[in-house]
């Protein structure tokens, strides 16, 4: 059985990271519009972060997806993920979500 990846520090240290480095898109900022994206990418064995897709992503905010994939690429090496206690490239999808206070 294997490990995922997984961001330096866990799933809360990357809630953390992004939170601090979005830049909310000013146009959805003005309008009210929350947001929300579904990123899919690959931990390559070293760690670096490569084919970041966006899955899903809302329709009234289509900025917030790049955003979201700025920050992401942003991120420092994760921790590959692990089978057979081998470094294995590995596939995650991570949901972003951001609302307006």
């Amino acid at each position: 059985m294997g490990n995922k990846a997984q961001f330096v520090g866990g799933e809360a240290a990357f809630r953390e990271f992004v939170y601090d480095k979005f830049i909310y898109p000013k146009r959805c900022l003005e309008s009210g519009i929350s947001g929300s994206v579904i990123i899919r990418f690959v931990v390559e064995k070293d760690g670096r972060l490569s084919n970041l897709t966006v899955v899903e992503q809302s329709a009234k905010c289509p900025e917030f997806a790049a955003e979201a994939l700025r920050v992401v690429r942003s991120s420092l090496k994760w921790i590959p993920g692990k089978a057979n206690g081998e470094y294995v490239r590995s596939y995650r999808e991570l949901p972003i979500r951001m609302a307006v206070n």
